[in-house]
């Protein structure tokens, strides 16, 4: 009898918050809301991960140097319809910015599962 396997929504995964700061500590990749609208939290649960002594834990994740503007007002249009213009990243400007990835680790202080990482981003040369 064939093992049965969990469906995409059973299979546990962890969420890494991560989030870009640029010099003068201001978010640059949050995602910008229109006001008077709510989102609705994903469910969570706590997911137990067993480490023998000297183990360690490794996760790969890409990030792209991205930022999302601010969206433009809301637009009605004659019929009383309302449009809400779509927000599309862009490439962030060169200077210094830091990355903070809040890695879940259940029971930990805020301030000590945070890993923080200061990085600069430089315009691309006309040869790439």
């Amino acid at each position: 009898m064939p093992d049965t396997k969990p469906g995409a929504l059973e299979i546990p995964r962890l969420f890494f918050l991560t989030s870009t700061l640029d010099a003068r500590e201001k978010s640059v990749d949050a995602v910008p809301t229109v006001p008077g609208t709510n989102a609705t939290p994903l469910p969570t649960k706590i997911v137990g991960i067993r480490v023998k002594p000297g183990g360690k834990i490794f996760h790969v994740g890409q990030w792209w140097a991205m930022r999302i503007p601010a969206p433009l007002p809301p637009v009605k249009d004659d019929a009383g319809h309302v449009f809400v213009p779509k927000t599309m990243p862009i490439a962030l400007a060169p200077g210094d910015y830091s990355v903070s990835v809040d890695v879940p680790l259940h029971a930990i202080a805020p301030l000590e599962r945070a890993a923080i990482a200061h990085i600069r981003v430089e315009a691309l040369s006309k040869d790439h």
